[in-house]
């Protein structure tokens, strides 16, 4: 309020006195007291101020910084190739994103080691096929010379039934080794595995196949667990029936085919039935098989059974002992 005599503004604080007879009056001056609440913000606001406002440039200067290298990174990644994965070189970078890049380089090896096994699947996929397709065309083009040959049409149509049999065979076999690698060992592996129904149902699919030749089955079920009790009950089944498959075609006449799990492992014996060393390395090796077999196949049943393995933690390994040839499934 305005005080008589004064043009500036007051403010007044009125009390009155204990016995009322007084009325007590304090007062200020308005603009004094704007210039003092002023002369304390000065005092104590603008030098915080201030220093806050150099903190904050200091912050993004040095974050601008520290994140350089990072940047840096950043731009030498976008700029590389698609199928360039050697690894990011880690001699200046800091150390902060040390864990970071050894990471990234262990992903590209395991990306590189993947599109190499790719590219050698199919290039060799590519070669394996184009021999039983040349052979059904010779067949058919045979059949259709045959004319009035029934004789000789009746053979070679017999003979481009078991190429596409054989056909057949390695597609599914190619089809199945495909899926193993997409899928990289993801699979349902909670799904207890009852391995003596598993021999049963096997041996009992084989058994006609195995009569042709006069082969009986043992089957030996030993205490002690299977190299693997959970996992995928048509990848155990594929495993096994890859094992028995090759037993069963490449044992002689009047053979025995032993199937025992126990003890950790699970293990196919065909008797009279040896493989040379040289060869026992290799049997595992995709589209391999020795020189001078008799029986057709796609030389990629065991090494379906090596990845199938693979996937459980576990080895595919060979032998000659003294009851035949012996493939086992073993822990790592």
């Amino acid at each position: 309020e305005h005080i008589r005599d004064e043009d500036d503004p007051w403010r007044l604080v009125r009390l009155k006195s204990a016995d009322g007879k007084y009325l007590i009056a304090v007062g200020q001056e308005i603009e004094y007291r704007e210039d003092l609440a002023m002369d304390i913000v000065e005092e104590f606001m603008l030098p915080w101020v201030t220093g806050f406002a150099f903190l904050l440039l200091a912050i993004v200067g040095l974050t601008y910084i520290e994140f350089r290298p990072l940047k840096k990174l950043a731009r030498q990644i976008k700029r590389r190739q698609a199928d360039d994965l050697t690894p990011i070189s880690t001699e200046k970078a800091p150390v902060e994103v040390l864990p970071l890049l050894k990471a990234m380089n262990h992903i590209f090896s395991k990306i590189e080691a993947l599109l190499g096994r790719e590219r050698s699947f199919i290039s060799d996929s590519a070669h394996e096929l184009r021999t039983p397709l040349t052979a059904l065309k010779i067949q058919l083009e045979i059949a259709q010379m045959a004319k009035d040959d029934e004789q000789l049409r009746t053979q070679t149509l017999d003979k481009l039934a078991k190429g596409l049999e054989r056909a057949e065979h390695l597609v599914e076999q190619l089809l199945a080794l495909s899926r193993l690698e997409a899928n990289n060992g993801h699979y349902d592996n909670q799904e207890i595995l009852n391995w003596p129904d598993i021999i049963q149902q096997l041996i009992d699919e084989y058994t006609p196949n195995a009569a042709k030749k006069d082969i009986r089955f043992i089957k030996r079920i030993s205490s002690g667990q299977a190299p693997f009790s959970t996992g995928n009950h048509i990848l155990a089944a594929m495993l096994l029936r890859n094992l028995i498959d090759n037993a069963v075609k490449y044992s002689p006449t009047g053979a025995t085919v032993t199937i025992l799990t126990g003890g950790g492992e699970l293990a196919v014996i065909n008797s009279g039935e040896t493989v040379d060393e040289p060869v026992l390395q290799r049997l595992s090796e995709r589209f391999f098989r020795p020189a001078g077999q008799k029986e057709t196949g796609s030389g990629l049943g065991l090494a379906i059974v090596e990845r199938i393995a693979g996937i459980y933690n576990c080895r595919l390994s060979f032998a000659n002992t003294a009851e035949g040839f012996k493939a086992t499934i073993h822990k790592s």
